[in-house]
């Protein structure tokens, strides 16, 4: 977007000229486009290898489709978003840089010292930049064709930046005029004033809208200018732009103020819950320092009864690894394998996981849960509590790498019940039941509709599915009456754990619509088969040496036999450079992601290095770069010289 802002910029350049003519256009287009190119060269070590990772992840593809002849608000509502405290949202953006930037912006359009030209540039420009963020087409140029929500807007910069230039370009002139006229502040302000009270009578009501406030710190800044121009006055100037001084910065403190105390409304609970949360990982590592998979039911900030959070990036901030991450172009076949395994996508960069698949969690080595209630077949270790969570061991987790005597392969569209059923099968190379489904009654209740189920005997925990058509708001499940989750929304998950104590229980689904979901998906987890076929697995693993450090991974097995994999759970990636005994190998994928071995019987050396793609040729392209880069300051230099 910065590139794009860049020849924006060169285009209003070339406007603003006086006498140009096409050689100069082109002599500046030329000298445009060499600096561009130099930029493009410096940054390659790191543009190009994210360039091509980025073509590889789940956000690759162009949302064209959202291209569309529309405006996504009333262009009105940025004297909104020009108050104090204001914040951007989707129809609405904030380009507040405080008042003395708005009046110089506006005060240009009635100055004498700009000809019309310039004005009529100026202003066209002004509009374009506004129609960046109210008309969809423009909007998604600048957003580079991606569907970018949440961050309301991510260029907004530009704008403000747009502002501030024209300010200063007036300011500039009035400062240097030797009588200063109040009339162009003067007209700016009534303009502003005007468009304030159109847009309060115009626009739905904001009650955290600061007109009093804006209109306090615009009346004491036009002051100042005003009582400049006075020539009785002049005595009194330096204390006047003093005084000028202090309410432009009282001004933007104050914004700042508000800004960060809508941002930042619980640090301090922020900060305990991060002392918390470091103190229980650490004291986690200390008594298991091997390697391993942390997942957890609750992060910051969320409710055990909404159970929603977009807080997925705890493993980078407190030095663990996890399932969970939030990133904006993560690897779309990771996302799949996850949402196939039971944890579902949202908005193609998050996999929902707020509560614990026990055998997908086992598969993919979470040894450990982080959670504020039980989940039967974890087992509580004799850790702090911390953040009101208690560290859980998960009893049936594989390590990261195992033998199994298949791979399954991509999930051909069946429930992630029945396909994590289908993993272990092929793991174990015959008929694994992990899941059953459980028979249920329908009850409908003043809510919406009740779901019981009996228990047999054995060792079973519950878990569940409500597919849905399309998202209700509102719509809760009352787990057994243990446990409220929030369903069918943003960030909701798709499968859900149901407590259970006795021989019954129910899931309950409270909603206004129950002809968005589909009939309830309810399964048998059998904790004693899930027991035997990883237990077994592990077993017939021991002889498995796994050794990873920082982008290389060496697994050594001894006494393999032939026709068996060693299945990592490592996700395959183009950078990735692996040897079995010193030659080089293709792994083969489970669900197309994770990466599996086949082994030679006997001894087995496995080297897995990871290259980033293409950052050699980065390197090189950067060095070019610097050296064309090089070249042209010096034969500029010399040739200014020379006309010396």
């Amino acid at each position: 977007m910065n590139c794009l802002f860049s020849f924006g910029w060169l285009v209003l350049e070339l406007c603003l000229a006086e006498n140009t003519s096409l050689k100069k256009i082109g002599r500046s287009s030329m000298v445009y486009a060499w600096a561009m190119l130099s930029g493009i060269l410096l940054s390659a070590i790191t543009f190009l290898p994210t360039v091509t990772s980025m073509g590889q992840q789940s956000r690759s593809s162009l949302d064209w489709s959202l291209v569309t002849n529309t405006f996504r608000g009333n262009m009105l509502s940025v004297v909104l978003g020009y108050t104090l405290g204001a914040g951007s949202s989707p129809t609405k953006v904030s380009l507040f840089c405080g008042s003395l930037v708005l009046v110089g912006a506006v005060a240009l359009f009635f100055s004498k010292s700009f000809k019309i030209k310039e004005k009529l540039v100026l202003g066209i420009f002004l509009v374009i930049s506004l129609l960046m963020y109210y008309w969809q087409p423009l909007f998604m140029v600048f957003s580079l064709f991606k569907d970018a929500t949440s961050y309301w807007y991510r260029y907004s910069y530009v704008g403000s930046l747009f502002l501030i230039f024209m300010a200063s370009l007036f300011f500039g002139k009035w400062a240097n005029t030797s009588q200063k006229s109040w009339r162009p502040l003067i007209k700016a302000t009534i303009i502003i004033c005007g468009l304030a009270v159109v847009a309060w009578c115009v626009l739905p009501k904001e009650p955290r809208i600061r007109w009093g406030q804006s209109g306090i710190f615009l009346g004491a800044l036009v002051l100042g200018l005003c009582l400049l121009t006075s020539s009785k006055l002049q005595r009194y100037q330096k204390y006047i732009v003093l005084a000028l001084c202090l309410v432009v910065g009282s001004e933007l403190s104050y914004n700042t103020y508000l800004l960060t105390k809508d941002m930042f409304s619980e640090v301090s609970s922020y900060q305990n819950y991060v002392k918390q949360q470091q103190a229980q990982i650490a004291a986690l590592k200390e008594y298991d320092p091997a390697l391993y998979r942390i997942s957890q039911t609750k992060a910051k900030g969320e409710d055990i009864n909404v159970n929603i959070t977009a807080n997925y990036n705890e493993a980078y901030g407190f030095n663990y690894w996890s399932l969970a991450s939030y990133i904006s172009s993560p690897s779309g076949m990771q996302l799949k394998t996850l949402a196939d395994m039971g944890y579902r996508t949202e908005g193609e960069r998050i996999s929902v996981v707020n509560t614990s698949i026990l055998p997908t969690d086992a598969f993919l080595g979470v040894k450990y849960v982080l959670s504020p209630y039980p989940i039967k077949g974890l087992e509580k270790v004799s850790l702090p509590s911390a953040a009101g969570k208690d560290v859980y061991q998960d009893p049936y987790a594989l390590p990261l790498g195992f033998i199994t005597k298949g791979v399954a392969q991509a999930s051909q569209g069946q429930g992630p019940f029945e396909y994590l059923n289908e993993v272990y099968t092929k793991a174990m190379a015959e008929p694994v039941k992990l899941f059953e489904p459980l028979s249920y009654t329908q009850v409908v209740t003043p809510k919406g509709i009740r779901y019981e189920f009996k228990l047999p005997q054995g060792n079973y925990s519950v878990y569940g599915s409500l597919p849905w058509n399309w998202g209700v708001d509102g719509t809760k499940l009352d787990l057994n009456g243990k446990l409220q989750q929030v369903y069918s929304t943003w960030l909701s998950p798709s499968v859900f754990y149901v407590p259970t104590a006795g021989s019954q229980g129910y899931v309950e689904l409270q909603t206004n619509d129950l002809n968005a979901f589909h009939a309830p998906q309810l399964y048998l987890l059998n904790l004693d088969q899930l027991d035997k076929v990883t237990t077994e697995i592990k077993q017939q693993s021991n002889h498995v040496k796994a050794k990873v450090v920082n982008g290389k991974a060496n697994f050594v097995v001894e006494n393999a036999q032939a026709d068996h994999y060693l299945q990592t759970t490592i996700p395959y990636d183009s950078g990735w450079k692996i040897k079995l005994n010193g030659k080089e190998v293709m792994p083969k994928l489970l669900d197309d992601t994770l990466m599996a071995l086949p082994l030679e019987k006997g001894r087995n050396n496995i080297t897995m290095e990871y290259h980033v793609v293409h950052l050699k040729l980065g390197a090189l392209l950067t060095l070019m770069g610097v050296i064309l880069l090089s070249s042209t300051w010096y034969l500029t230099r010399k040739g200014s010289q020379g006309r010396k």
